[in-house]
C-alpha cells in the first residue's frame, strides 16, 4: 500500500511570535559571536549556546503532517533527525485537549509514551483563529477509526460548519475546550 500525499498542518501562531523567535535566534548568535571575539577566557563556554539554538530551530520549523492512506499524524521538523508518528487506527486513542489558549487533537498509539498533537483552535491575545474547514474535515475523516475518534470527528465537523458559516472563535463549538488564564479567566 502506498502512502498518500500529506496535508501539512502548520502551527497556529502569530506573526509577532515568529518575529520574536527570529530576533531571539539572532540575539543568541550575536552574544555568542561577541563572547568568542572579546573574551578569550570564555571561548570554551561559548559553544554551549548551540544546543539551545538547535532546540529553538526545531521548534520554529516543526509541523504536523496528516496522511490519509493509511491515516496517520506525523510530527516532523526539517532540522530534526527524528519524527513521531501516530497511526490513526483502532489501537490509537484520540482526544481533544484544551491546554490554555489552544485546543488540540491529540493522538497516542497504545504502548507509546508520547503522542502527536495538532492545534485546531487558538484564542490568544494576538491570534484568534481556527483551522480551515477543509483541514478540519480531513482531520475528522482521518480520526474516525481511532478510539474516541467518532466524538472528536463529530466536534471537528461541527467546527468546520461553524467556520464555513463565518462564525467567530469565541462562539465556536470547540471554544468550550479552551482552558483558563493564570488568573482563572476564560480565554
Amino acid at each position: 500500500m502506498t502512502q498518500a500525499a500529506a496535508l501539512v498542518l502548520r502551527p497556529l501562531r502569530s506573526r509577532s511570535l515568529w518575529l520574536t523567535l527570529w530576533l531571539l535566534a539572532v540575539a543568541m548568535l550575536a552574544i555568542e559571536a561577541w563572547v568568542w571575539a572579546t573574551d578569550p577566557d570564555n571561548r570554551p563556554w561559548a559553544p554551549l549556546i548551540l544546543p539551545f539554538m538547535y532546540v529553538l530551530g526545531v521548534g520554529m520549523t516543526m509541523r504536523v503532517e496528516l496522511t490519509t492512506d493509511p491515516p496517520a499524524l506525523t510530527w516532523r521538523s526539517p532540522l530534526a533527525f527524528w519524527r513521531s508518528t501516530a497511526p490513526l487506527g483502532p489501537r490509537t486513542t484520540v482526544q481533544l485537549r484544551g491546554a490554555g489558549s489552544t485546543v488540540s487533537v491529540h493522538a497516542r498509539a497504545d504502548g507509546r509514551r508520547f503522542g502527536v498533537s495538532v492545534d485546531v483552535l487558538a484564542a490568544t491575545e494576538y491570534v484568534r483563529r481556527s483551522r480551515d474547514p477543509e483541514e478540519l474535515e480531513a482531520l475528522a475523516k482521518a480520526v474516525r477509526g481511532a478510539r474516541g475518534g467518532h466524538e472528536v470527528a463529530r466536534q471537528l465537523r461541527a467546527q468546520a460548519a461553524h467556520v464555513r458559516a463565518g462564525g467567530d472563535v469565541q462562539s465556536s463549538p470547540l471554544a468550550k475546550h479552551l482552558g483558563r488564564t493564570l488568573l482563572g479567566l476564560r480565554y
